[in-house]
């Protein structure tokens, strides 16, 4: 099945909209890997902290999702 020449298959900004979530799951991502890092070297969290840190942060992900 061949596409017609003008046949549109996405919006106008539809770029525009994955260059925005590709940069927000970049954000979102980092920031969830620097948490743990702020939390000790400017807060002086122990190992304990930091482990109920990272356990949150999964058990929200897992959370998240249902």
């Amino acid at each position: 099945m061949q596409l017609r020449d003008k046949e549109v298959r996405y919006t106008e900004d539809f770029n525009s909209m994955v260059h925005i979530v590709i940069w927000n799951s970049l954000g979102f991502f980092f920031l969830g890997f620097l948490i743990p890092i702020i939390a000790r070297l400017n807060m002086g969290a122990t190992g304990l902290e930091i482990g109920l840190i990272v356990s949150i942060q999964v058990k929200k992900k897992i959370f998240r999702n249902f």
